[in-house]
């Protein structure tokens, strides 16, 4: 290889290199290598250019009769060299033209970006949706914390203008549920860009009916005696919400329960710490959740204590008399609290 063609090969690594590492986290699509601004539109590319954009994106469309194709990516940017966690995380949209052996840059938008936290795309999730004649794309994607102590979670549904990268985000937020396999439960929120534009909140909550990232509410979930609201409703009969992130509750009687004729055992997917069980009562204590009861003479399911945590809330149950239970509270300390069945206040209506 002579010296001329080493350094075109070289140069093309280069160009390579620089336009599909910066042009998309630059909205005016310029970029700059070794203090020389140079504008991304005017590099002529060979066909790999095209692949390596598909390869290096999450999301490419297909090429539309003008000849443009939409690509989406996630760029990680350290602002420290330290430390991960003060990782920011950018998503892009990019607008590319196809001409012969050439690669232009259209126009480069940020869709959003998080800090200390992760982007789970619904792969299954991306389709072309056609909207009074003009094409978008739709997809959804799951917000979360690089920091499990904060449960909350955020499921995004995404359209996006393929013409000229104009986006609507619809939202729902919540936290991990037992509902359903890997989603939240939560209500469904627009923003004020969104309520301006009814046509597309209207698409965007269409298609996120869809979505296996959410819980999908029917109308047995208005009626707080729904056996999938049994949470909810001890929590407002209670007046709390033992959902914590490190940490577990302070536990004060009288406690108000429901009876359920649904097995509330098979609700529960945590791990059983612990069992007990007397002539009235089996108690089931999940490791760092629950503790849900089963009446052997009524033969109903009830939830004594509502709780979950990432740390801090394993705790011990144990009868010390007939109608007396200990419930003790060991990753942090010993803490015991003593609690008579007496004290346990049941609805006077059954839920299912």
């Amino acid at each position: 290889m002579n010296v001329n063609t080493t350094n075109r090969v070289i140069a093309f690594t280069v160009v390579i290199f620089s336009i599909f590492s910066f042009s998309c986290k630059d909205k005016k699509t310029i970029i700059e290598v070794k203090g020389t601004p140079i504008d991304s539109t005017s590099y002529f590319l060979n066909a790999q250019a095209e692949s390596y954009i598909r390869n290096n994106s999450f999301y490419t469309s297909e090429i539309q009769s003008d000849s443009t194709f939409v690509c989406l990516y996630v760029l990680p940017e350290n602002k420290h060299v330290f430390f991960f966690s003060d990782t920011l995380n950018q998503m892009y949209a990019c607008k590319y033209r196809l001409i012969q052996n050439r690669v232009d840059t259209l126009a480069t938008v940020l869709l959003e970006e998080n800090e200390q936290g992760y982007f789970s795309i619904d792969t299954l999730s991306f389709k072309q949706v056609p909207i009074q004649d003009v094409p978008f794309l739709y997809f959804s994607y799951k917000e979360g914390h690089q920091d499990a102590a904060i449960q909350e979670q955020t499921v995004c549904f995404r359209l996006i203008n393929l013409r000229d990268l104009s986006d609507y985000l619809l939202t729902c937020t919540g936290k991990p549920s037992f509902k359903c396999d890997d989603c939240i439960d939560g209500e469904l929120e627009a923003d004020a860009k969104l309520r301006k534009n009814p046509l597309i909140l209207n698409k965007l909550k269409e298609l996120s009916k869809s979505s296996h990232l959410i819980y999908q509410r029917s109308e047995k979930d208005n009626d707080i005696y729904y056996y999938l609201n049994y949470e909810s409703k001890w929590n407002r009969d209670n007046q709390t919400d033992n959902a914590w992130g490190a940490g577990y509750s302070t536990i004060t009687t009288p406690i108000k329960s429901t009876y359920y004729t649904t097995n509330l055992f098979r609700l529960n997917r945590g791990t059983v710490n612990d069992s007990i069980e007397n002539d009235k009562y089996i108690l089931v204590n999940y490791f760092r959740g629950n503790i849900i009861g089963y009446d052997k003479l009524r033969k109903l399911y009830f939830p004594l204590w509502i709780e979950s945590c990432i740390n801090f809330c394993d705790k011990n149950i144990r009868f010390f008399s007939e109608d007396s239970l200990s419930i003790s509270y060991t990753e942090n300390g010993n803490i015991e609290y003593l609690i008579s069945t007496n004290d346990i206040l049941f609805d006077s209506k059954f839920g299912d």
